[in-house]
């Protein structure tokens, strides 16, 4: 409709019509980048709007040379919507980076601390078997030796006994 339209064709009407066309175009892009902004601080959820604001964008393009090229009102609009879009789709791409890294560094943590729990429980497990090879050895050695001492004791008495009793059977 417009496309062989020169600058000095353009009736009062047609001009109008063209002004209505970009301020619609700028209003539409400030509502899609007002609406990406809303979101766009959630890490992830902004990510949603992106493509809300990649249109608002291209709309705010579209409303933008239409109205430097056909001179007409609606430029401010047009500028501010294609802000709105473009500053909305990096702050949501940005936030979800810094969600990204941050989960990031929260698995990270959680694996490090699944580790050395891990190797503090393992450690404990050798520690506890090595505590009871200790006392069991301890313990059959001390038997050991009380049996030996024992066994001594026993012979000795058992001696003098048989002594006793050959030295009384030696004065009958």
């Amino acid at each position: 409709m417009w496309s062989g339209l020169n600058v000095k064709d353009i009736s009062d009407g047609t001009r109008s019509e063209l002004s209505a066309v970009v301020v619609t175009l700028g209003i539409v892009a400030v509502v899609m980048g007002a609406m990406g902004l809303t979101f766009s601080w959630v890490p992830f959820l902004g990510l949603v709007g992106v493509p809300t604001t990649i249109i608002g964008a291209l709309l705010a393009v579209i409303g933008l040379v239409m109205a430097l090229t056909r001179k007409v009102n609606g430029l401010g609009l047009t500028v501010l919507g294609g802000s709105l879009c473009i500053t909305s789709a990096i702050i949501a791409i940005s936030s979800a980076a810094a969600g990204a890294a941050t989960v990031d560094a929260a698995i990270e943590s959680a694996i490090t601390a699944a580790i050395e729990t891990a190797a503090d429980s393992a450690l404990q497990v050798a520690a506890d078997a090595a505590i009871e090879v200790v006392v069991d050895t301890a313990v059959d050695q001390v038997v050991d030796s009380l049996l030996e001492s024992v066994d001594g004791a026993l012979a000795t008495v058992v001696d003098a006994a048989v002594k006793a009793v050959d030295a009384a059977t030696d004065r009958n």
